[in-house]
C-alpha cells in the first residue's frame, strides 16, 4: 500500500504541480475560514485577510488533494465496468462505487500518512487473499459491514493504481491512441443506442444470433456464419439489422446467412446480451477485425 500511494503522489504532483486551489473549497482551512471571517467583521481588513488566504495557501502542498484528483481523472471506465477476474474481494468488503470512491481514496492516503509519520499499522484486513495465512478478520470485517468509507483492501487499490498509471501514460505519451479509443467508444454507444431502440421483435433475433455465435468462442473457428432461418424472425428483420450495421451477411433474406459484422459489434452486442461482466465476446477474436475502410468511417482523420 505504501509504495502505491508514493507512486500515484509523485505523478499527482507531477502533473498538477501547478494547480491552484481555492481556499474556501480546502477542508483543512475551515477553522481558519470562521476566525478570518470573524476578522473581516472588524472592517477594514479585507486586504490583510486575503492576503493572509494567499500565503495560507502558498504554504500548502495540497499533496492528499492531488492524489485523489490524480486518481479520479484517470480512472478509466473498464476499472468500474469489469470486474476484478483474480481477487475477489467485493465478496466480502462493502462496495466501492464512485459515489464513495474519493472518499475511501482519503483514508487510503491518510492511513499511509500515519503510517509513515506516526507508525500506526495498517488494519490486519487490508492484505486479506494475499497471504497463505491471515489471522482472525471477521471481527475486522463485520465491523465495516454498511460502513461507506473505509480503507479498501490492498487488491483493489493496486489494480486501481495499475489502471491509472497506464492510462495516464497513454493519454501523455499516445495520445493518438486515446483518441482512437474515444471515437470506439463513441461508436459503442452509438451502436448501443441503434440497438436499444429497435422493435421488440428485431431485438430478440440479433440476441439468438449473439447467443449462437457464443458457442464458437474458444474454438478454431473464425467468423461463423449463422443461417438466417435459425436466428431471424423474418427477412424484414435480417434487413433492418443489415441496415443498422449490426450484421454482415451473404445470400437473400431467410434462406442467406449472416454474422456479427467484426470484433467490436461483437462485444457491444456481447454485452447487451450478457452484461458488461460477464460479457464473453469482450477482447474475442473469433469474429474479424474492423477493415481499413471501417476505421477510416469511423475516424475521418485517421
Amino acid at each position: 500500500m505504501f509504495s502505491f500511494v508514493s507512486a500515484i503522489e509523485c505523478l499527482s504532483g507531477h502533473q498538477y504541480k501547478n494547480r491552484e486551489f481555492d481556499f474556501d473549497t480546502v477542508p483543512k482551512f475551515e477553522k481558519a475560514s470562521s476566525i478570518l471571517a470573524r476578522i473581516n467583521e472588524l472592517g477594514e481588513a479585507d486586504t490583510d485577510v486575503a492576503e493572509l488566504k494567499q500565503e495560507l495557501i502558498r504554504s500548502e502542498h495540497f499533496l492528499r488533494q492531488k492524489f485523489v484528483l490524480f486518481l479520479a481523472e484517470y480512472v478509466p471506465n473498464e476499472f468500474w465496468d469489469v470486474p476484478d477476474e483474480l481477487y475477489r474481494y467485493s465478496t466480502l468488503f462493502p462496495a466501492i462505487t464512485q459515489d464513495n470512491f474519493e472518499r475511501c481514496l482519503r483514508d487510503i492516503y491518510d492511513a499511509r500518512s500515519t503510517y509513515l509519520h506516526g507508525g500506526l499499522p495498517y488494519p490486519d484486513y487490508v492484505d486479506l487473499g494475499l497471504r497463505q495465512r491471515s489471522p482472525a478478520l471477521l471481527s475486522e470485517l463485520l465491523k465495516l459491514k454498511e460502513k461507506h468509507r473505509f480503507i479498501p483492501p490492498l487488491a483493489w487499490f493496486e489494480r486501481l493504481s495499475h489502471f491509472t498509471i497506464v492510462q495516464y501514460m497513454r493519454r501523455s505519451l499516445t495520445p493518438d491512441v486515446v483518441q482512437t479509443e474515444s471515437f470506439r467508444l463513441a461508436e459503442k454507444d452509438r451502436l448501443v443506442k441503434v440497438i436499444s431502440e429497435l422493435p421488440g421483435n428485431v431485438q430478440d433475433s440479433p440476441k439468438r444470433l449473439v447467443n449462437w455465435t457464443a458457442r464458437f468462442l474458444g474454438v478454431a473457428v473464425i467468423n461463423p456464419h449463422a443461417p438466417n432461418r435459425e436466428w431471424a424472425d423474418s427477412s424484414e428483420t435480417v434487413a433492418i439489422l443489415m441496415g443498422t450495421g449490426v450484421i454482415a451477411g451473404e445470400g437473400n433474406g431467410l434462406e442467406g446467412s449472416s454474422w456479427l459484422k467484426d470484433r467490436e459489434i461483437g462485444e457491444i452486442a456481447g454485452e447487451f446480451v450478457f452484461g458488461v461482466a460477464k460479457n464473453p465476446f469482450r477482447g474475442n477474436e473469433l469474429l474479424l477485425p474492423k477493415t481499413w475502410e471501417q476505421l477510416q468511417k469511423q475516424k475521418p482523420n485517421l
